[in-house]
């Protein structure tokens, strides 16, 4: 789906190009000779007189009716189809030539897939106004030798194609999965509402983005504030719905600004496992915009970025009003970013713990009698005591401890950089938020539990 005029005008270029195409193709079919191989098999068409496209593959349809300058898709509430798309659609069946006569019989059709209803006839229909079938044609299985077998609706004979058409049976097939066009450069600034969160990117005029207003204790993760932030560069749909048939609750706002200043603005919803999207964009107030021959070649740039921001902005909001737009998951979760995945905790350079230290026999500088699973015994339901309500840590460490230093201090160990204690005692301490404590951790030593205090 395109923002511009020139794209419509576009359009309507790529629709009159149909049309040349297929009257290169334009004959006599009635005047066919005998078969020659490498032959068309279409041979003749009435290319004005087309106004619906129908492709049948057991139960899945595809409809395109003629509208304006284009198509719509019926199947998808008439939504406007992908020009280039029809236009690879009625190649692939023009293009399609003939390298062997295979048989006239109908009582071969279903064996070869040639017969309609059969679970491997793919059927395109091309009808006029009134719904009578100009042309049409059957896609069986593939042929041997490569290739698919192939016969006109209106004709017995069955014939070995020297190519397998590409005719998709598949409504999704047939749009456009770009809605907007966005680069990522000429991105500047994302806003982001999603649930009680709200926070901004910003790309400075080195192409570098930075997350604004970082919580107190973290830093940003630069990776995952790129992808936000270029999640509309990106964005892809994969179905479309009628707005009023798609009750949903939008809980995101994801927010972007284009170094033109068009702004667009995209509200997001999950519903069971399917994300869903609206579009709208919009731009400043431009009646006060004057060229003159004053401006230098940079200033006129900008204002004729600004005017073509306003007339996208004009077009592209009532163009897609009236749809729901469904995205792919990888592609909706890129801009359903909660703030806690951009960030990160800023690692301690230094920390402070207590601890419970109950070792046993044969454990590093250790005077303890109890086997090494008693001692795992007493350490869990230590563990139990520590972390139940109102518990005190350091009256605990008292009583149970078998470091005598730290044993005296309630536990206290003071504070410490890595590499000062034991691989799997830095690794839990260094990993516990302050005032949280660490579930059993064993060492040479015995068996730790761990509090962070600072």
């Amino acid at each position: 789906m395109t923002g511009n005029k020139n794209l419509v005008i576009l359009s309507a270029v790529t629709v009159a190009m149909v049309l040349i195409v297929l009257a290169l193709y334009s004959g006599n079919r009635a005047a066919r000779q005998e078969f020659q191989p490498g032959s068309l098999l279409i041979q003749g068409v009435a290319p004005e007189k087309i106004q619906t496209i129908s492709i049948v593959h057991g139960k899945e349809t595809v409809t395109l009716k003629r509208q304006d300058k284009g198509f719509v898709l019926s199947e998808r509430d008439d939504y406007p189809a992908s020009l280039s798309r029809i236009n690879e659609l009625l190649l692939s069946c023009l293009e399609i030539r003939c390298k062997s006569r295979v048989t006239d019989l109908r009582e071969n059709y279903r064996e070869l897939g040639v017969e309609e209803g059969a679970d491997d006839a793919v059927v395109v229909t091309f009808k006029d106004s009134s719904g009578r079938t100009l042309f049409g044609l059957v896609r069986g299985k593939s042929a041997e030798g490569g290739g698919a077998y192939v016969r006109l609706l209106d004709q017995g004979a069955v014939y070995a194609a020297e190519t397998n058409p590409a005719i998709d049976a598949t409504p999704t097939a047939y749009l456009d999965k770009k809605i907007v066009d966005v680069k990522a450069d000429d991105i500047r600034r994302v806003e982001v509402a999603t649930g009680k969160d709200r926070y901004a990117l910003a790309r400075n005029e080195k192409g570098v983005v930075t997350l604004e207003k970082v919580p107190e204790g973290k830093r940003a993760k630069p990776s995952v504030c790129d992808t936000v932030a270029t999640a509309l560069a990106d964005l892809e749909i994969s179905d479309v719905s009628a707005a009023d048939k798609m009750p949903l609750e939008w809980d995101t706002t994801y927010t972007c600004r284009l170094a033109s200043n068009l702004v667009y603005a995209v509200q997001l919803a999950k519903k069971g496992d399917r994300y869903y999207a609206k579009f709208s964009a919009s731009a400043p107030d431009v009646e006060s915009v004057q060229i003159t021959r004053t401006e230098s070649e940079q200033e006129l740039k900008k204002k004729d970025a600004l005017l073509q921001a306003v007339e996208k902005a004009r077009d592209f909001t009532p163009r897609c009003a009236p749809w729901v737009y469904e995205l792919p998951d990888w592609t909706a979760e890129k801009m359903r970013h909660p703030l806690s995945d951009l960030v990160e905790e800023i690692a301690a350079e230094e920390i402070a713990a207590s601890h419970i230290l109950i070792s046993y026999q044969g454990a590093e500088r250790s005077s303890a009698t109890r086997s090494k699973e008693e001692a795992r015994k007493l350490a869990e339901e230590t563990l139990a005591k520590a972390t139940a309500p109102g518990a005190d840590f350091a009256a605990l460490a008292r009583e149970y401890s078998d470091e005598p230093g730290a044993k005296e201090r309630g536990g206290d160990l003071g504070t410490f950089k890595k590499g000062a204690m034991a691989k799997a005692f830095e690794e839990a301490a260094f990993n516990l938020k302050v005032g949280e404590i660490s579930g059993v951790v064993e060492t040479p030593f015995g068996f730790h539990i761990i509090k962070r205090t600072k």
